[in-house]
């Protein structure tokens, strides 16, 4: 049986990590946000696999990022 101090310890590195988690997803999102702006710019340039990638990223964007 875990004592309080135990407890309270476990308590802060658990929270310690989920706030390492999102900022890295933060910083992830900022990534794709950054590239999505730079492909839908030049988006009518883009060929047929490239707007299809496009498309993937925003969707991935959406999941990651908007659903949180």
């Amino acid at each position: 049986q875990m004592r309080a101090e135990e407890t309270q310890q476990a308590q802060r590195e658990l929270s310690r990590k989920e706030q390492q988690q999102a900022h890295i997803r933060s910083d992830r999102c900022d990534g794709m946000r950054d590239v999505i702006a730079l492909k839908r710019k030049r988006e009518a340039e883009l060929n047929a696999k490239e707007i299809e990638a496009l498309r993937s990223l925003e969707r991935t964007y959406n999941d990651v990022c908007i659903s949180r």
